[in-house]
């Protein structure tokens, strides 16, 4: 751990990406501040935080996906498989975005083209990355399909998005991203608008498929039950800023940032349904004003106390390995104790 955000300093396994105070900027506008951690390979993580929290920002800066004309991007280092990055996304080794990292978009319906056939569109990845003939590459498409459970696979590569439901049309875009067997897999809130059945089918999937291809995974989510169910590390976002790290247990059973709390407290326990659904009061800051002077969370917060107004305090680590950004930390973990 560092005192910035989530690394393997400690670990055995050397991290697949390692990130280094990334920011994000929209001309004057700062939207993503400080931005550090480490994702292991084979494992899961969660970023989780409410919508305009710097998620997504985070995962296509890294990727390189944001447009150099609307963003500037920084930071002091940032390195996969122990090669460097560029921040101006210009330094990316060759078959970076298909055979090394795999994107997942919200959205599959704006994401597949709705002209071609979803065969078609797995089979331009062996096209273009692999150099295969065209039926060869429409047999591994049938065969990615085949993988991410689509029944009658073979019989579906000539359809059109529109002839999946919601669901299928998810499977492609996840046969599309995992196609070359990358080594690190981001999927953007992967279940979204999808009913709760198939939001667990779907995240089943996920892991199956980080297990077989030894994937390191970043899923971005709002959805705490998300966390629950598949990820190894939690890393929260408020306002831009990480504001508490740790293994998904040290989080979900002794979160010790109150927007943790109130994230948690959001939703419902299928364990404890006499337990109360709470909301989190107010709305978050304005990106300008977001850790001016003070905690960002500090307006939403039942345990702030006069400092919080009036410095914004920095990423703390823990004895037991965990880190939060909050001054009135402990009696918070007294009070969930208590």
């Amino acid at each position: 751990m560092t005192a910035h955000g989530i690394d393997s300093a400690t670990s055995r396994t050397a991290p697949l990406l390692s990130v280094r105070d990334l920011s994000v900027r929209a001309g004057a506008l700062p939207l993503v501040h400080g931005v550090s951690f480490d994702l292991e390979p084979g494992t899961m993580t969660a970023l989780v935080g409410e919508s305009g929290s710097g998620k997504s920002l985070t995962a296509q800066a890294i990727l390189g996906l944001l447009d150099r004309e609307v963003y500037a991007i920084s930071g002091t280092a940032m390195a996969f498989q122990g090669g460097a990055l560029g921040f101006d996304g210009r330094r990316r080794p060759k078959g970076f975005h298909g055979e090394l990292t795999g994107y997942v978009m919200q959205d599959p319906s704006s994401a597949l083209d709705p002209t071609m056939t979803v065969g078609r569109q797995i089979a331009e990845m062996f096209v273009v990355h692999r150099g295969m003939d065209r039926r060869s590459a429409l047999r591994e498409a049938a065969r990615m399909l085949d993988l991410v459970r689509i029944p009658q696979a073979a019989a579906r590569i000539g359809d059109y998005p529109h002839q999946f439901s919601g669901g299928m049309k998810q499977r492609v875009l996840i046969a599309m991203a995992v196609a070359l067997s990358p080594r690190l897999l981001v999927a953007d809130e992967p279940t979204t608008a999808l009913d709760v059945t198939v939001q667990a089918d779907i995240l089943a999937l996920i892991d199956d498929l980080r297990r077989q291809l030894q994937m390191a995974v970043l899923i971005i989510t709002h959805d705490f039950g998300v966390v629950y169910q598949c990820a190894d590390r939690v890393m929260v976002m408020y306002a831009g800023k990480l504001v508490e790290g740790g293994a998904t247990l040290q989080i979900t059973e002794s979160g010790r940032h109150p927007y943790t709390r109130g994230l948690i407290a959001s939703i419902p326990d299928l364990d404890d349904l006499d337990r109360p659904v709470v909301a989190i009061p107010g709305q978050p800051p304005r990106p300008e004003r977001s850790w001016e002077g003070s905690c960002a969370f500090q307006p939403r917060c039942s345990f702030w106390v006069a400092r919080c107004a009036a410095e914004p305090p920095e990423m703390e680590a823990l004895d037991d390995g965990a880190l939060v950004r909050c001054f009135e930390w402990r009696r918070v973990a007294q009070e969930r104790l208590s």
